[in-house]
């Protein structure tokens, strides 16, 4: 789902910011950020890639949890390895209830540790018709054929050479995963001279290095898991801006482990991730929220190749773009904007709308083009030091 980028969201909205925080209330209750939303990327999903978050932390003991309603939308495609002339089908479509529970403890003033539990839930959902609408009334030249076939449907199917991985169909409900995070709190980051406010007042910024390691615990039969392990290593940069508000940024490192669902197909052994976070502050409670995020590729595109029906070149087009080929083949954004609000300090409440995006000239309804993986989320995260 395409209908606006908020990609130059963080930088249009400084003036407005800068304007509340003159003029608006003043010292606001702190509390850390949580982690971004989780990557719903049905692959990505199985190898629990990490998302972007801050650098440190203000207390010993936290506890966070996110709820994620994600639509993911691909139809029907098959691709062919230039290797070996495998044959290669994929189709999404499904909505994913998700959540994700940490508990984080810090051992000394510059280590932590933490626990994530994913739980998810695949089911029809109910966004179909409100998306399949929206497409009609503002974008009615892009559905991305979702006119064509029956909402509410809960399929994730990944064939090779017509043999079905997920052949139960049966779809992903439990924990498939345990994710064990630890992170090293290397550099404090600088303080705010100008106001004399600590850094630590505004975020817990800096610069830290993390580890996350992916711990296989259900079956891999319905796409929830690999059934091995992934670990990542992520570089994490914070800092105070404006007043009483702030950015931090996250790159990390994958090395994927095995995934039978697409073993054979020219997959690539690492994902890298970028994303960059702002938090606006607009008064001593209610913060604006936004963010950008992009991963690397699943598969080798110099690898594989889309098959087209042959019906006729727009056809062909619009049913690539409503597939998972951009999912699979490009590097995949999203973007979220929301607000958080922060009842007092070591409480925080998070309200996001998530929607998906990539740059470069790889659709043809224009420049920027999208991967449905997912469509859109709505996403609410809290969080309480202990």
């Amino acid at each position: 789902m395409k209908w606006i980028s908020f990609l130059v969201a963080p930088a249009s909205v400084i003036p407005i910011i800068f304007f509340l925080q003159i003029f608006g209330a003043s010292e606001r209750c702190f509390a850390d950020a949580m982690p971004s939303y989780a990557q719903i990327h049905p692959i990505l999903w199985m190898h629990q890639t990490p998302v972007g978050e801050q650098p440190g932390w203000s207390t010993k003991n936290w506890f966070s949890y996110e709820v994620n309603e994600a639509n993911v939308w691909g139809v029907p495609m098959t691709l062919t390895d230039k290797r070996n002339g495998n044959i290669y089908n994929y189709e999404s479509r499904f909505e994913q209830t998700t959540l994700k529970i940490e508990a984080g403890h810090a051992f000394s003033d510059n280590f932590a540790a933490a626990i994530v539990v994913p739980y998810a839930n695949r089911w029809g959902g109910t966004m179909d018709h409100l998306i399949n609408a929206y497409h009609e009334t503002i974008w009615n030249q892009s559905l991305f054929e979702r006119n064509l076939y029956p909402q509410y449907a809960t399929v994730f199917s990944v064939k090779t050479n017509s043999r079905e991985y997920f052949a139960s169909q049966r779809p992903l409900q439990g924990v498939s995963n345990l994710d064990l995070k630890m992170k090293w709190w290397v550099w404090k980051g600088p303080k705010k001279k100008e106001d004399k406010v600590k850094t630590a007042e505004v975020c817990a910024c800096g610069f830290a290095i993390s580890s996350f390691t992916k711990v296989p615990l259900g079956t891999a039969a319905y796409g929830g898991t690999t059934g091995y392990l992934d670990q990542s290593i992520g570089l994490h940069y914070g800092r105070p801006i404006l007043k009483r508000s702030a950015v931090w940024f996250t790159a990390d490192y994958t090395l994927l482990g095995k995934n039978p669902a697409i073993e054979e197909w020219p997959r690539n052994n690492h994902i890298l991730m970028y994303e960059i976070n702002f938090d606006f502050n607009i008064n001593d409670k209610w913060a604006f929220i936004t963010n950008a995020r992009t991963q690397s590729p699943v598969l080798d595109i110099s690898q594989v190749s889309y098959f087209n029906t042959g019906v006729d070149a727009v056809s062909d087009a619009a049913n690539q773009d409503s597939s998972a080929w951009n999912a699979l083949v490009r590097w995949v954004g999203s973007e979220s904007i929301g607000l958080r609000y922060t009842p007092k300090s070591g409480q925080d409440l998070r309200f996001s709308f998530v929607e998906d995006w990539g740059i470069g000239p790889y659709s043809h309804t224009g420049s920027v083009y999208t991967n449905n993986a997912p469509d859109i989320a709505l996403v609410v995260q809290g969080r309480v030091d202990l």
